[in-house]
């Protein structure tokens, strides 16, 4: 396979002004990833910013509420199904 001009060559690269036929090395470049991710999140702050919307915060009497929510329903829940005409 690829012995003949013109076959293909399996995930292979041909770049005839390096003269490099093959697979490129895939090797990750942390510093530059970090930075290329540095540059999207300030990109997607100052577009948040600038539209004038802010993230909820959640706070303790937030979570607190939605826990007590959460316990009235189950108990509402199976009250209702205690009292059902169907158990038996």
């Amino acid at each position: 396979m690829g012995n003949e001009i013109g076959s293909r060559l399996p995930r292979g690269v041909i770049d005839v002004e390096h003269d490099f036929v093959g697979v490129p090395k895939q090797v990750v470049n942390v510093k530059r990833e970090l930075s290329r991710l540095s540059r999207q999140v300030a990109s997607l702050r100052t577009r948040i910013e600038t539209t004038g919307l802010s993230a909820p915060r959640e706070n303790k009497a937030t979570a607190a509420g939605i826990a007590i929510t959460t316990l009235v329903v189950c108990g509402l829940g199976a009250a209702f199904l205690a009292m059902s005409p169907f158990r038996r």
